[in-house]
């Protein structure tokens, strides 16, 4: 009787280990997600603090955009930087969130502040041909048309990022064009991280602290995770 007992205590107790290891294995996976995210949004508040030091200065921020829009350069790099912790805590879980996150921004910084620079330019072109049609019949054409293109520019950036930090090897060229791509052909996870990022930039404006060092890594998760899986396709 006591071999019985203490073999069904055995299974009782190999039941319950069998029951907590997915539990505790789901927990350190979200812990880690979190805390590299935390330490991604670092990152980006560094690569922020030019345009937020601009918007506090300058007296008239909506009327000096494009000096704006120059302060924000830097924020390419962050985000790519960011892009390419993320893809190595997928390929290695052990792997230093802000170490990873240096040799990202060393890594692809150039290729990553020429995107970003494209979609400043862009935006520049965007705001200017808007403001000289407004007021005309072109208006209730061409605007929308403006915005939409803008808003798949910004989209396809952030798929070039995560090209960046998946492939770092392949041709610039290649990597715009299959960040445009994938942006096309997927519209719903283009539409949503359109979504997630609109959302960013209005909490940022709101209160920039907690936009930009607390949801910042995981905004920049979400959208990285929308890209990663259309370069799985």
């Amino acid at each position: 009787m006591s071999a019985v007992t203490e073999r069904r205590a055995d299974n009782r107790a190999g039941g319950v280990r069998g029951l907590l290891q997915p539990r505790r294995e789901t927990f350190e996976s979200v812990f880690g997600v979190v805390y590299r995210s935390l330490m991604v949004g670092v990152g980006v508040g560094i690569g922020a603090l030019p345009l937020a030091a601009a918007i506090v200065l300058v007296a008239e921020p909506l009327a000096s955009w494009p000096f704006l829009l120059l302060c924000s350069l830097p924020l390419g790099p962050a985000f790519a930087a960011g892009c390419w912790s993320f893809q190595r805590s997928r390929d290695a879980a052990d792997a230093g969130p802000l170490r990873e996150v240096g040799i990202g921004l060393l890594r692809t910084w150039r290729p990553a502040l020429a995107v970003w620079s494209l979609v400043c330019a862009l935006t520049f072109v965007v705001v200017i041909d808007i403001v000289a049609v407004w007021g005309t019949p072109f208006a209730i054409l061409l605007g929308p048309l403006l915005v939409v293109v803008l808003l798949l520019a910004v989209v396809a950036a952030f798929g070039v990022f995560a090209g960046l930090a998946a492939a770092p090897g392949l041709r610039f060229r290649a990597q715009l064009l299959g960040g445009l791509v994938r942006t096309v052909r997927r519209p719903g996870t283009s539409l949503l991280s359109l979504v997630l990022l609109a959302a960013w930039a209005v909490i940022v404006l709101a209160q920039p602290v907690l936009g930009l060092l607390a949801l910042g890594g995981f905004v920049l998760y979400a959208v990285w995770s929308n890209a990663a899986a259309a370069l799985a396709d």
